[in-house]
């Protein structure tokens, strides 16, 4: 990303020599390629003057979608709140000296929600990472994106009905129906039915947060309106954070070092709850579920080891 601040200067000075120099004729515009900046971005950290901000730090995630219409949303999501920062037309400029082969790259974005961000700075880092700053000031935060795949939806399911939601490249987020209520699964088509759902909500000691079972809300619902889960239950309960990787175990270049950090991240917040009845030795069951899913997946993660980021 240091590399922006190199670029921010070399594109006042190549925008003057645009400006004193004779104009380009038409046959020597070449339009730059949309495609190397289309599609989902997910944001992994901006670096200021004196503090780097993250999704673990400030709690919440954004996305940045960037259409072939030259339209674009800018999203952030509290688990799974969704709030639109932002949304309008961008363009791509792409300027260089004459005869020189350097080409500084801008973005402009109408409608932006910071004003002295408007026009930023462009830099790649391979195809996948995408690194943005502001040229209105030497201090503007230097934004880094890795580009992957967003899904945000809503459902609700009854008793023993299962759920399906087909994502991409063969990824899927399952309800699968079991005695008393549903396990959450992800799964990819090419591991068969193998759950790659790896909880990071903590639970304590007590049942798999992947199950979505009576039995976890029965305490709850005592204390809340007669059928209906009460809103003063563990966190956990509502808000189930997981995380997935389509491979086991990832180590860096070298084959050493910990585990990298999954590519796949995603949370399911309850939104309305119903019990049956309870009765002397009957187990209470989920009648019914309301629920909304976020899930992220990175894409070309192996080569953004170390950016990778952790949603919970």
């Amino acid at each position: 990303m240091r590399l922006l601040l190199l670029k921010r200067a070399a594109w006042a000075a190549g925008l003057l020599l645009l400006l004193l120099g004779s104009p380009a004729s038409a046959q020597d515009f070449v339009p730059p390629d949309l495609t190397r900046f289309t599609g989902t971005w997910l944001w992994v950290e901006s670096q200021g003057l004196v503090a780097t901000s993250t999704p673990q730090v400030k709690g919440a995630s954004r996305t940045l979608q960037l259409q072939s219409d030259l339209t674009y949303e800018f999203h952030q999501y509290q688990g799974t709140r969704d709030s639109l920062l932002c949304k309008g037309i961008f363009s791509v400029g792409e300027s260089s000296e004459t005869g020189g082969s350097e080409v500084v790259t801008t973005l402009d974005f109408d409608g932006w929600y910071e004003t002295y961000e408007k026009r930023m700075l462009v830099s790649f880092e391979g195809p996948d990472t995408l690194d943005l700053v502001g040229v209105a000031c030497a201090s503007c935060p230097e934004h880094a994106f890795v580009r992957g795949r967003s899904a945000l939806f809503t459902a609700e399911v009854r008793r023993g009905q299962g759920y399906r939601r087909g994502l991409w490249d063969g990824l899927s987020f399952e309800l699968r129906p079991r005695d008393h209520g549903w396990e959450m699964t992800v799964l990819d088509s090419a591991r068969g039915t193998e759950n790659l759902a790896r909880i990071t909500t903590s639970a304590a000691s007590g049942p798999d947060p992947r199950l979505l079972e009576g039995a976890q809300f029965r305490e709850s619902s005592s204390r809340g309106a007669k059928g209906k889960a009460s809103k003063d239950g563990p966190a956990w309960l509502k808000v189930r954070r997981f995380q997935f990787s389509r491979v086991s175990a990832r180590k860096d270049a070298a084959g050493e070092g910990e585990d990298l950090d999954p590519p796949g991240h995603g949370t399911l917040t309850v939104e309305h709850l119903k019990l049956s009845k309870a009765s002397a030795g009957t187990p209470q069951e989920i009648e019914s579920i309301r629920f909304t899913t976020l899930i992220e997946e990175v894409r070309g993660w192996a080569g953004t080891a170390g950016t990778a980021r952790d949603s919970t």
